[in-house]
């Protein structure tokens, strides 16, 4: 059975009381690999925040051309599926470092899948050459089905920070609550343990030939103080 069903599984089989402790800082719960996953009790949710770091073979640049690439989302987040740029009325355009993004997560039967719609930005330290890619599930029906729970709540932020050529340092801070019937504690289970899964499945897809760039980055939008403060 492969990793990506087996926890798909994890995810509905698993029940019972969230054992992780209800703390505001991050606590280290697993290190594997040259990998860290923290986590913390949310002060807006009952899921946890998630943060997943560490180095990557790859470029910043090539980080970046993997991030703004959609369909890269099906290879290292679990289960997604039908992942496309969308066009969301009611809100501000899309920019070259601003847009708009569908996607669906097929979840094992009886459980529902779940999707959102959810608005992507990339801004750079023009003095680090840190990049940051910040996505968040926004309010709008669109590709909204009936047979489809919308998540509440769906944070994914990105930092990649320049090491040398070849390599980066790559912070992943999450946070999603499903909604609907989703004990939290299986959330919390699957974000502990998928991490690392979907870590090492990044770091294998940012050293793809099609993502290989040495020039400078294509994001310019400059890194703002304000934003730099929202940053976990």
């Amino acid at each position: 059975m492969g990793n990506a069903k087996l926890l798909g599984m994890i995810m509905v089989m698993v029940l019972g009381s969230t054992v992780f402790a209800q703390e505001a800082a991050w606590e280290k719960v697993k290190d594997s690999d040259g990998i860290s996953v923290y986590i913390r009790k949310s002060a807006t949710s009952s899921a946890y925040e998630c943060k997943t770091r560490g180095i990557v073979n790859a470029n910043v640049a090539s980080i970046e051309a993997m991030l703004r690439d959609p369909n890269s989302m099906q290879e290292y987040v679990i289960n997604t599926r039908d992942v496309s740029i969308v066009e969301v009325p009611g809100y501000e355009k899309p920019t070259k470092d601003m847009n708009y993004v569908y996607a669906r997560v097929d979840m094992p039967w009886p459980v529902s899948d779940r999707d959102n719609v959810g608005v992507v930005r990339f801004t750079v330290d023009p003095k680090t050459g840190t990049l940051y890619c910040r996505g968040h599930a926004i309010k709008t029906d669109v590709n909204k089905r009936p047979d489809v729970i919308r998540c509440p709540v769906n944070t994914l932020n990105y930092t990649v920070i320049p090491m040398d050529d070849r390599h980066s340092e790559l912070t992943i801070h999450s946070m999603i609550d499903p909604g609907g019937s989703v004990p939290v504690s299986v959330v919390n289970f699957f974000a502990k343990h998928g991490s690392v899964w979907g870590f090492k499945k990044l770091c294998s897809i940012a050293t793809k030939e099609k993502y290989r760039r040495e020039g400078p980055l294509v994001t310019t939008t400059p890194e703002t103080t304000e934003t730099m403060s929202s940053l976990p």
